[in-house]
């Protein structure tokens, strides 16, 4: 896991030969984290709350073999603390996978808020191997805000809270196509998502992630002086959108099934960190209030391309028993179905969804 030693043996060997030692790099070796100040020549391993030095480091079979000993001598972690797992970076720019075993069995507050400040860091964040049961998905949820029920999607019959997404074999179409943030269309949209999967395909159905803190960053300014002050119009597409072309997918029975829209900052501030965000997205965002429609569509058309930049982003692979949670406000994502009929892969695909409610964009 993390960092192999070829990697790190590499790390070593750049740093000796461009002579470049007025810097600190960090990696993950195994569990445990470790950092190197080459220009003080000694390395720090760092494991739960502990930082063992070692001194006046030379050579590179010297420094593995030291991390080695460490190592060697440190206990395994704990099964359940998650201030001691593993995490390391899916990409530059957004994801983390936690490392952990049973990490939900005992949803402390240290527990729930090192996975919160996590997620805030990172995005979004993967566990692998955790096979949640409906009760523990919702308790898990409730640990970050009220739930949401979705307005035109039915939930379980005993927990309407969670939404089963499935995709039938037989079936092209997967929910979640296309790049989109959840019910941007709402007056207070989701905060954040929770998405296990139950049944996945053996190739495809993975989903990606794009970083709209960091495509604001890197937006073209004379987009950013045309937009920043603007709002756009999010529509919710209306009951059809979400439940026609999915056999699986069942409608509310008591709810208004047209069509309504909200409008929204397109650049909005994250409420926790104060960040700025690129508040639209392809599937919801249909017009730039106060911009002609043939402008409006124009400068839209870039925005969603530079939204779906690879090196804004990341794709993850899904396996059975992972979950994946993001922050809604400052993350899109795009399901891809890639393993329909028509290309000869028709396979299911079933996974449970939570909602968080948010908060008014500003």
């Amino acid at each position: 896991a993390g960092t192999g030693w070829f990697q790190v043996q590499r790390l070593f060997a750049d740093r000796l030969h461009r002579q470049h030692w007025c810097c600190t790099d960090c990696f993950t070796v195994r569990w445990t984290r470790v950092c190197v100040d080459w220009e003080c020549l000694h390395l720090d391993i760092r494991f739960s709350g502990v930082c063992l030095r070692v001194p006046r480091f030379r050579t590179t079979s010297f420094f593995c073999a030291a991390i080695e000993l460490y190592l060697c001598i440190l206990p395994k972690p704990p099964i359940v603390d998650i201030a001691i797992a593993i995490s390391w970076t899916v990409t530059v720019s957004i994801g983390a996978e936690i490392i952990g075993k049973n990490i939900f069995d005992n949803l402390t507050t240290t527990v729930c808020d090192k996975i919160y400040e996590t997620l805030i860091e990172h995005k979004v964040i993967f566990f692998r191997d955790h096979p949640l049961s409906s009760e523990q998905h919702i308790a898990l949820a409730e640990k970050f805000g009220p739930l949401e029920t979705h307005a035109y999607v039915q939930g379980l019959d005993d927990h309407p809270e969670i939404v089963r997404i499935v995709k039938g074999e037989e079936e092209k179409n997967q929910w979640g196509e296309n790049w989109h943030s959840d019910v941007s269309y709402n007056t207070k949209p989701t905060k954040a998502v929770i998405l296990k999967s139950i049944k996945i395909p053996p190739v495809g159905g993975d989903t990606c992630f794009s970083n709209m803190e960091l495509a604001w960053e890197t937006l073209d300014e004379k987009i950013k002086d045309k937009i920043k002050d603007k709002k756009a119009v999010h529509t919710s597409l209306g009951a059809e959108f979400f439940i026609d072309d999915y056999k699986y997918m069942q409608g509310n029975k008591k709810r208004n099934y047209d069509e309504y829209e909200n409008e929204h900052p397109i650049v909005r501030t994250h409420p926790e960190t104060g960040k700025k965000i690129l508040f639209v997205n392809w599937t919801y965002t249909k017009k730039i209030i106060g911009l002609e429609k043939k402008e409006s569509d124009e400068i839209l058309e870039k925005i969603f391309e530079h939204q779906a930049r690879l090196d804004l982003t990341c794709r993850f692979r899904w396996t059975e028993n992972a979950v994946a949670i993001w922050d809604n406000r400052s993350v899109q994502h795009y399901a891809i179905s890639d393993f329909f009929p028509g290309r000869g892969l028709g396979y299911e695909r079933i996974m449970d969804r939570i909602a968080i409610e948010g908060d008014r964009p500003n």
